[in-house]
This record gives structure tokens, sequence and C-alpha cells, in this order.
């Protein structure tokens, strides 16, 4: 869209040129020369608003989409940098710790849907999970047998099992049933 201006220039847009939509003009001087600006700048400068160096146009409810002039302000550019920075500080929640009933502080975004917590540390995790874990598996191994020496009892009754199991299949490989010597032992 062209608009002719009351001193003569041309208006040419507003276009959108960039990835988050927001809207530009460019300004065609009678002298020849153009000028790109955002959009929002333009409407306020031509409803009388004055920038001084340094100034820049705000969005009040922080939608760059939203041109309405309400929601329009001139800030410093330091001002701005600080509410923009303000906008993507994270978000902190407080928590009770399920395990020691400790009050603290995590990152919103950091906050994992578990079953069970939160937890104020790792060590209250492990914890809780220790006085929580299932029950063992009800199979009993009897001293004198392989598995038993190899979760890591060396009594002599064990060492003798091991010692045993190792024969067999030494033997087993000289004959060239390697496969023999698990079931075996299993049933």
């Amino acid at each position: 869209m062209t608009t002719l201006l009351s001193n003569g220039d041309r208006l040419y847009g507003p276009y959108t040129r960039t990835a988050d939509g927001r809207a530009f003009v460019v300004l065609k001087t009678t002298e020849g020369r153009s000028h790109t600006m955002l959009w929002a700048r333009w409407l306020l400068e031509s409803n009388g608003v004055v920038f001084g160096p340094g100034d820049e146009v705000d969005h009040v409810d922080n939608d760059p989409l939203n041109d309405s002039l309400d929601n329009l302000q001139v800030i410093s550019r330091q001002g701005n940098l600080r509410k923009s920075i303000a906008l993507r500080a994270p978000a902190f929640s407080r928590l009770l710790c399920k395990e020691c009933g400790n009050e603290f502080r995590r990152q919103t975004s950091r906050i994992a849907a578990s079953k069970e917590g939160p937890f104020c540390s790792r060590s209250c995790s492990a914890r809780f999970y220790a006085r929580h874990r299932l029950p063992a598996s009800p199979k009993f191994i009897a001293h004198g047998e392989y598995g038993k020496y190899r979760k890591g009892c060396r009594c002599m009754e064990c060492k003798k099992a091991n010692t045993e199991r190792h024969t067999r299949y030494r033997l087993s490989k000289i004959a060239g049933d390697v496969s023999s010597v698990g079931r075996a032992q299993r049933s």
C-alpha cells in the first residue's frame, strides 16, 4: 500500500519482513532518500510523539504484533532491555521435599512430573526409594551354588561350586558342546 503524505513524501507499507511478524514501513522523501522504520514507531511519530536519542517503541502488553496506539509507549533503550530481561528470567516455585520436609526452590521449567517427589536433593531421592523399594525376588540361592558365588559369597562351598562349573565348561569346550553347560547347571 502506498500513501502520499502532506509534505510530498511517500509511505510504503506496512509490510512484514521478519520471522516474528513485525510490521515495517518505507518512507521515500521528495529528495529520493528512503528510510525503513517500524510501523509502530511511525504510528507514534505521526501522532506527534517526539523520540529522543536512544528512545525506542515498547509494546505495553509485550505483544509485538499489537500495534494499537494505546499499547505503544516510548521507552529508553536501557529500560527496554531491562524489561525484556525480566520477561526472560526463569520462574521459580517453592516446593516441599517428600523425604525430609524441607522447603526448597526449583526452576519451574525443571520440575519433572514424576510418580514420587519432589525431592530437594539426590540423596533425599535415594533415601526415599531405598525405603520404598519393591521386595527382592523370592528365589533363594543356597550356599554351594554358582549363583551365590556370583553374588559375592566366597565360602568354601560356593568356591567349590564355581570350580566345578568351570571344570564342566572346559570339558564341554573340549568336547565341542558349550550350550549344555548352562542348562545342566540351571536344572
